[in-house]
């Protein structure tokens, strides 16, 4: 599901991430973005996301847009333990990290006031 979220509230920063006023691919405004976007998607507590090996797989400069690839790592606890393949007891929960790859652009809007983010 594609799923395209501007940041009109967060332009400024936006704007002051790079001097060509093109996205990056590491900047904080769109990896904030991404977080919106997977937590409007059914990604449980987004504050436990992060981003692992971010590469820029494409860039356009006349379109001030760049695409981007990156590995999610979420933090999820569960009652279930995957190693020894057995249920916890009721009162334990085991963190497990789940990790999964994206790929995602970031386009500069016309006016240049935001950012849309689209994970592809």
């Amino acid at each position: 599901m594609k799923k395209i979220l501007p940041i009109a509230l967060l332009s400024l920063t936006a704007l002051a991430c790079s001097e060509s006023n093109q996205p990056k691919c590491t900047d904080e405004i769109v990896k904030t973005t991404l977080k919106e976007i997977l937590a409007n998607n059914g990604t449980p507590d987004t504050s436990a996301v992060s981003f692992e090996g971010i590469t820029t797989t494409g860039k356009d400069e006349e379109f001030r847009m760049c695409e981007c690839a990156a590995n999610v790592v979420t933090e999820v606890y569960s009652k279930y333990d995957i190693v020894a393949d057995t249920l916890l007891n009721a009162d334990e929960e085991q963190r497990q990290e789940r990790r999964f790859p994206i790929t995602y652009k970031a386009q500069l809007t016309d006016d240049g006031e935001s950012i849309n983010v689209e994970i592809l």
